[in-house]
């Protein structure tokens, strides 16, 4: 289903008429602004290209130090990459949701990855995105993607993802 959000378009009226009609209403398709409009075409597909790309071992995964959610270096540049997609298209929300591995306990995950959570919220703020931008959440281990048995796959589900959507929270600074 496709988003549409309807926009005031405000004109100055520079002769002297000073109509009193409001302004039309337009509907606009945030996912595929059209012609001329500012922004990525669809915000979606260029997160997921990121995706892709850490998938492939291209740009690192967003990865934290042990036991903590304090954000590594190495993974600055994908989220650099995430930030100037939200900032070319400041109609854009976006969620942020952390996950772990089923190391350690369901309450103690469940912390662990709202934190970290948390923590990439921070950084995108602190590199421009409007803090009202952004919800995050925390997963925990109840939304694994490999098996977690097995080293390869708890690494898989230790994870961060984005999901691009349009402003339909309020915004509150």
């Amino acid at each position: 289903m496709k988003r549409r959000a309807s926009v005031l378009l405000l004109a100055f009226w520079l002769d002297a008429c000073h109509d009193k009609r409001p302004p039309p209403e337009v509907e606009l398709d945030l996912r595929h602004p059209g012609p001329g409009a500012i922004g990525i075409q669809n915000p979606q597909e260029e997160i997921d290209a990121i995706a892709k790309r850490v998938a492939k071992g291209e740009i690192p995964k967003v990865q934290f130090n042990f036991d903590s959610d304090k954000i590594l270096p190495d993974s600055f540049q994908t989220l650099d990459a995430v930030v100037a997609v939200i900032l070319a298209n400041p109609r854009l929300k976006v969620v942020v949701t952390a996950h772990t591995d089923s190391v350690g306990t369901e309450t103690y995950n469940l912390d662990l990855s709202r934190r970290r959570a948390r923590s990439v919220k921070e950084y995108m703020v602190k590199h421009g995105v409007p803090p009202p931008s952004i919800r995050y959440f925390g997963m925990g281990y109840s939304a694994p993607i490999a098996d977690n048995s097995t080293e390869g796959g708890r690494e898989k589900n230790r994870r961060v993802e984005f999901r691009v959507t349009t402003r339909e929270w309020p915004a509150v600074w």
